[in-house]
């Protein structure tokens, strides 16, 4: 049962990661959603388009982060 809280990390012998801040990964989303848009515009698409894509794109990656 290594997913468990009790065996998670011993059956590999190996120390669990430090825990990571909410604000590194809000700060992250935030540069992950930067470099999507020139991404999103590359291809012919209607900018009507390519701002629905990219504000669900965002709230995807939002939904994620603080899941």
């Amino acid at each position: 049962m290594r997913h468990t809280s009790l065996k998670k990390n011993k059956t590999d012998n190996v120390e669990p990661a430090a825990e990571n801040s909410l604000r590194y990964f809000v700060a992250l989303t935030a540069a992950i959603d930067d470099t999507i848009k020139p991404f999103l515009a590359a291809e012919e698409r209607v900018t009507e388009e390519i701002e629905k894509m990219y504000r669900a794109r965002c709230k995807l990656v939002q939904l994620q982060v603080t899941r």
